[in-house]
């Protein structure tokens, strides 16, 4: 008889844990399962209007191998789906960009050096 007390409290202890592992008190599921739940919604390879959904708070509007990226940014998708920029390049308005001697984008995406002015080593007339 012991053994079954012992099985029931084990029991009831998995199962008070597996019902706050789900619950996280206000009726909210867990973390693991909200972020189980999110991927699958910004899957977007059935639909892909998920990726213009703000509230879901995708990466991006536009669908890439079945996720939501901004082709405006991405490396790995930059200008179109599956553009990959070479390294040092990074994605700068959807074009590969090398940040470090374009003077239309020196240091980062959008900083412009002043005119008559060179970018060298990510700065705007490095001498």
């Amino acid at each position: 008889m012991g053994f079954l007390k012992e099985a029931a409290t084990m029991l009831l202890m998995v199962s008070t844990l597996m019902a706050a592992l789900v619950s996280a008190g206000n009726g909210r599921e867990s973390r693991f399962l909200l972020t189980a739940a999110n991927s699958k919604a910004l899957d977007c390879s059935y639909n892909p209007y998920v990726c213009l959904n703000k509230s879901l708070k995708p990466a991006g509007p536009y669908c890439c191998a079945k996720k939501c990226v901004n082709v405006l940014t991405d490396v790995n998708n930059c200008g179109k789906c599956k553009n990959k920029c070479k390294y040092p390049s990074v994605c700068c308005n959807g074009k590969c960009t090398d940040i470090g001697s374009d003077r239309y984008n020196c240091g980062k995406c959008g900083v412009t050096c002043k005119k008559g002015s060179y970018c060298a080593y990510s700065m705007c007339s490095y001498a």
